[in-house]
């Protein structure tokens, strides 16, 4: 009779590689016109964030650029603290240019999110609205819906709480 191997003994499974070369890197008050251009786009997805917030973001290293050669694929707005709490982070935006969606850019840049968390920080949410696809992508890379919430009083609009 076989035996269910649960786990590898090799390491950590392959991730899948980008269609493309991407490098991420953090944000420079350069790339605020492409930030603010492609969260304008899509604020509907997204949310909004005033231009001074997005300079502070900035400035504060809370901003990674996706991009391939000289061209901007993306970008990802994070706190490794969220709520006062050092073990939990926080996505507040995740924003890749429609041309180059299910490229696994987002998923490249979340991991790199990960990858430059304080080391406490062990687990990341984001909020999503309910209507979008982007619902599909948090749940594909594995994040977990644990809580819901309305929006505004005008929209009513339903939000996800992804952990």
């Amino acid at each position: 009779m076989s035996e269910l191997i649960l786990h590898r003994s090799s390491g950590a499974i392959a991730l899948p590689q980008p269609r493309r070369a991407i490098e991420i890197r953090p944000a420079v008050e350069a790339d605020l016109e492409f930030i603010d251009a492609l969260q304008r786009k899509h604020s509907k997805m997204v949310g909004w964030f005033p231009t001074q917030q997005l300079r502070t973001n900035i400035l504060k290293g809370q901003v990674l650029i996706a991009q391939s050669g000289a061209e901007q694929l993306g970008y990802c707005i994070s706190n490794d603290r969220y709520l006062k709490h050092d073990d939990c982070g926080i996505v507040y935006q995740l924003n890749v240019v429609p041309t180059e969606h299910r490229g696994l850019i987002g998923a490249t840049l979340i991991k790199a999110v990960f990858d430059r968390a304080a080391y406490g920080c062990k687990l990341f949410c984001c909020w999503c609205a309910q209507d979008i696809r982007a619902n599909f992508f948090w749940e594909a890379i594995g994040f977990v819906p644990i809580a819901f919430r309305t929006g505004s009083r005008g929209k009513q609009r339903i939000h996800i709480f992804w952990q």
